[in-house]
């Protein structure tokens, strides 16, 4: 190998270990930004539940609203029809519900209110899948 090629070769290794290290950076900036944008913004609480007695979830869905209206919580999704592009989907209701903030829909789940509603979903239920997401931010380009 003459020295024009091994000053070539390690300026290529080089600038490939800058490039490595500055998307390295590039990512943990952008992970410690996703992390503080997980603050701003709505939150999303979404429910696949399986109705056993839907009288009962009735009951439920009447005890839990003053507790999620409380909090500035809407529901933009609540159905029993959904179309499943892949996999399967057990449950016969599904619920997205949208809340201001993380916070508030922290504060609707612990609430005492919405806690004496748990137990009639749980006698109304054959199970209940539920979990809270933040708003997507996509990275900036910045």
């Amino acid at each position: 190998m003459n020295s024009l090629t091994r000053s070539l070769k390690h300026s290529l290794v080089g600038l490939l270990a800058s490039a490595i290290v500055a998307v390295g950076a590039a990512a943990t900036l952008a992970d410690s930004k996703d992390s503080q944008n997980e603050t701003a913004g709505p939150a999303y609480v979404i429910a696949v539940v399986d109705v056993a007695n839907p009288a009962e979830f009735l009951r439920y869905q009447e005890s839990a609203l003053p507790a999620i209206l409380a909090h500035g919580g809407k529901a933009i999704v609540a159905t029993t029809s959904v179309h499943v592009f892949e996999g399967q989907w057990p449950a016969n209701w599904t619920v997205i519900l949208e809340f201001p903030s993380k916070a508030e829909a922290l504060a609707w789940y612990t609430s005492s209110t919405y806690q004496q509603a748990i137990p009639i979903r749980k006698r109304s239920t054959i199970f209940t899948n539920m979990v809270m997401a933040p708003q997507y931010h996509p990275p900036s380009s910045h």
